[in-house]
């Protein structure tokens, strides 16, 4: 029983206000600095302790006596599957908070374990930009920048919206609606850490198509890409309003690669293709997600070796597909998306002389470990502005290093280099 004068405040035990946080992302890196915080009102004295298991038995951790607790290096004997609280003790009694589970990591260098492609879009569509990074300390900053002289100067790309696919996946923007202006200009991506250690990824090329206003397809294939060796290709497309669902039937719009003759606009579809992509459903894409695009997407299409040949024509063809619901033989009537982009005959356009851009510093967990270094940045567009998408020469733009860049139709084929 405590007894108070008449003029004395009431005692009370100590407040857990907040409970114990930490100024980083766990898990925490060894040879890095941390801080362990909480908040106890009404405490006249504080110790933070450590135990192997969360009902303890907890041991004083020697000179920390107040609500920070600041560790200039991590060291994985003391804190690693350690559980870590804050007591505070007052004339009354002591609270303590509850425990903060603590795990270490060893220290690994921020790198880029994935390099993005090549955008290639048509005018007022939004695309995507995606790359994968991965280190110790996370990276927790993303951004993407641009260049219009061939990489000397870089500038962030101002409206971009960010997204992780999924935990360890690729690192996602979606860039602002693409405009003319950004027609042969470069991207790269960039992934900082907490502690401002910075990665930047290779710098692809960015292309635009001007729009039609009516449905329209442009097709780009990925480097590497051979009519015999397949590979992949990027397939873009705009412009496409889906029909309203009717009752007991839905639309659906139908994209994939189909040799020169065997359909085009006008003609009635079919789902004799050469091959689709494995992001659509067995070759469609639904009214929803067309919506969410504003009636746009971009899928890549990846065709098996052996089943193209080099003398070959070739093109992308989209239509709609009406489909009963419940099941039932789907039928290809409506003409009002039909749309075809053939795949040409290549044009050659050198590249510029590949640059670097310095990333220096070190890591300021120890100042042992680097933290970046030299990011060569290759420039993936001529010098001339306006690539032809028509089978037309574009400009050539001279090099000491010819890279050469090849289109088809209305897209990038691939990179080769040779020495000149």
């Amino acid at each position: 029983m405590i007894t108070l004068g008449e003029k004395d405040e009431p005692a009370q035990i100590p407040l857990v206000r907040t409970h114990v946080g930490i100024d980083r992302d766990r898990p925490l890196v060894e040879g890095h600095p941390v801080t362990f915080t909480a908040q106890i009102d009404g405490a006249d004295s504080y110790q933070w302790e450590t135990a192997p298991e969360p009902g303890g038995p907890y041991t004083p951790v020697t000179g920390q006596n107040s609500p920070t607790w600041r560790v200039d290096s991590v060291d994985r004997a003391t804190l690693h599957d350690r559980f870590i609280r804050l007591t505070g003790t007052n004339a009354v009694g002591t609270v303590v908070t509850g425990h903060f589970y603590v795990r270490t990591t060893t220290y690994r260098a921020l790198e880029l374990t994935g390099q993005p492609l090549p955008v290639h879009a048509i005018e007022g569509t939004r695309p995507t930009f995606a790359f994968t990074s991965d280190g110790m300390p996370v990276a927790k900053q993303f951004a993407v920048e641009r260049s219009t002289d061939d990489g000397r100067t870089w500038t962030t790309v101002p409206g971009t919206e960010y997204r992780r696919l999924q935990l360890g996946a690729k690192d996602s923007f979606t860039l602002p609606a693409a405009t003319l202006g950004d027609h042969d200009t470069l991207l790269r991506g960039v992934a900082t850490t907490q502690a401002g250690i910075s990665v930047r990824t290779d710098a692809v090329a960015y292309t635009v198509v001007a729009a039609t206003g009516r449905p329209q397809l442009s097709a780009r294939p990925l480097a590497g890409f051979t009519p015999e060796g397949g590979g992949s290709i990027w397939v873009t497309g705009a412009g496409f309003e889906m029909p309203q669902d009717e009752e007991g039937h839905s639309y659906s719009l139908d994209v994939g690669l189909f040799a020169a003759g065997s359909w085009a606009p006008g003609e009635e579809g079919h789902r004799e293709w050469i091959a689709t992509s494995g992001e659509t459903r067995y070759g469609q894409l639904y009214r929803e997600s067309m919506r969410y695009t504003d009636n746009s997407f971009g899928v890549t299409i990846r065709v098996p070796a052996g089943v193209l040949t080099d003398d070959g024509e070739y093109g992308i063809g989209a239509f709609l597909r009406r489909t009963l619901d419940g099941g039932g033989p789907s039928t290809f009537h409506n003409r009002t998306a039909d749309a075809w982009t053939s795949l040409r005959e290549p044009i050659v356009v050198p590249l510029p002389t590949p640059g670097t851009t310095p990333d220096g510093g070190t890591d300021p967990g120890d100042g042992t470990h680097p933290g970046g270094g030299t990011t060569a940045v290759v420039s993936d567009a001529a010098d001339g502005r306006g690539l032809a998408t028509t089978g037309s020469e574009a400009p050539l733009a001279a090099a000491g290093v010819a890279a050469l860049l090849l289109l088809i139709g209305g897209g990038l084929i691939g990179v080769r280099r040779r020495a000149r």
